[in-house]
């Protein structure tokens, strides 16, 4: 069986336990009728048990981001992290958390999802950053990965830069001079 609909039965088995009158008769019989339907016993449903995992990343940023994903799933603020150098070369980062299978999965789909979230956001916002400050030459030099600054925007994008400009401060290099 697999995780998410043990999740669900797991709801549904708290639901009939601590649900008011009706509510705890309706989900008792939807429990019932679920075990059945997945040939699942009540034993193997209270036996979800959690265990240490690891989970990898890469910044300060990405740990940051990974323990509230941790602490949103788990609702446990209480992690473990060690280094671990396994290449010689190159040290992964590693932060360890006490939780169930179906748990640990959504952390590692919500952490890979926000991860890629937050890159694209990061790289918008250091296009706007530039746009406010006016960080550009005469436009016949840019980075290779990055489109030359007369490329196209869609009017969302266009939008999303201005509001990012608009958020951003005022402050310039001259004005620090004055200080």
């Amino acid at each position: 069986m697999d995780n998410k609909k043990l999740e669900i039965l797991a709801k549904v088995k708290a639901l009939a336990e601590q649900g008011f009158d009706g509510e705890k008769d309706s989900a008792a019989e939807i429990l019932d009728r679920l075990m059945k339907k997945y040939g699942i016993t009540a034993e193997e449903l209270d036996a979800e048990s959690t265990e240490d995992f690891q989970f990898e990343f890469h910044s300060k940023a990405e740990k940051k981001l990974l323990l509230q994903i941790i602490y949103m799933v788990t609702n446990s603020p209480v992690t473990f992290e060690y280094k671990n150098n396994r290449t010689n070369r190159k040290c992964r980062t590693l932060m360890g958390a006490n939780c169930t299978s179906a748990q640990r999965i959504e952390i590692e789909f919500l952490f890979d999802f926000y991860s890629e979230l937050f890159k694209r956001e990061q790289k918008a916002l250091l296009s706007a950053f530039i746009q406010k400050h006016r960080l550009f030459g005469d436009g016949s030099y840019w980075s290779d990965d990055e489109e030359p600054s007369g490329s196209e925007m869609t009017k969302e994008e266009r939008m999303k830069m201005l509001q990012l400009m608009g958020a951003l401060d005022e402050e310039t290099p001259t004005r620090r001079l004055c200080e």
